[in-house]
């Protein structure tokens, strides 16, 4: 029988791939500032359009093609779900949006029905890119700004440590029950050659150091007494 933190650590690693993959639609709130649940009660694991997705408007907008109606697009502040409604919600690549994030993460547990799951995904402050990125623009005077103003920008306006993200969801009602940092697939996107071989090297870097770029929590909704 497999340990419950081997069983969340698997549980983190399909959710990477399905959010990360291609879209042929097979996962729900893929990309950027997207997020998802599961109904309480759901017998097998829909994208969470299924039951409601918020976040950005082509992750709504596919969903709704594909299922209806029961997908809501918005700001997660807006959304209307009862207490209780969901039994995992995602939040990928979207709580360093939230301008105030503890609000967010209290709302998020309202939403859960008791022992639900909550899966962040997020920018770890203490990651060798961002470091090297805050040393350089530092050391140069403000002349090196390149890779700060890629790494932080307005639409950024929480920034979390593992420590911090941890001392969060604990405030907000809920138990951290597996994490992991892992580097982000920068090298894949629309750098020049010579910035691709940077953060390929970074990345490496980062895996030796334990410094990864993205850190990756899933959260269990605490019993209230």
């Amino acid at each position: 029988r497999q340990q419950p933190a081997l069983r969340a650590r698997e549980l983190l690693k399909l959710l990477d791939e399905l959010v990360h993959a291609p879209p042929a639609w097979g996962a729900a709130g893929a990309g950027a500032s997207a997020g998802a649940g599961v109904p309480a009660g759901a017998t097998s694991p829909v994208p969470a359009g299924a039951a409601g997705a918020t976040g950005a408007g082509f992750a709504a907008s596919a969903a709704m093609e594909k299922f209806g109606p029961k997908v809501f697009g918005g700001t997660f502040s807006n959304a209307t779900f009862p207490d209780g409604f969901f039994d995992v919600l995602t939040m990928w690549d979207i709580i360093e949006h939230f301008p105030e994030p503890r609000e967010a993460l209290a709302k998020a547990n309202r939403l859960l029905k008791t022992s639900g799951l909550l899966l962040v995904n997020t920018p770890n402050e203490q990651s060798l890119t961002k470091g090297t990125a805050r040393f350089l623009y530092r050391a140069s005077g403000g002349r090196i700004k390149r890779a700060v103003n890629k790494l932080y920008h307005c639409y950024h306006t929480s920034y979390f440590t593992a420590r911090t993200l941890l001392l969060l969801l604990e405030k907000t009602g809920f138990t951290v029950i597996a994490r992991q940092t892992k580097v982000i697939p920068m090298s894949r996107g629309r750098n020049p050659p010579g910035s691709k071989a940077i953060i390929k090297t970074l990345s490496l870097a980062e895996k030796l150091l334990h410094a990864e770029y993205e850190m990756q929590f899933i959260a269990r909704k605490r019993e209230t007494v």
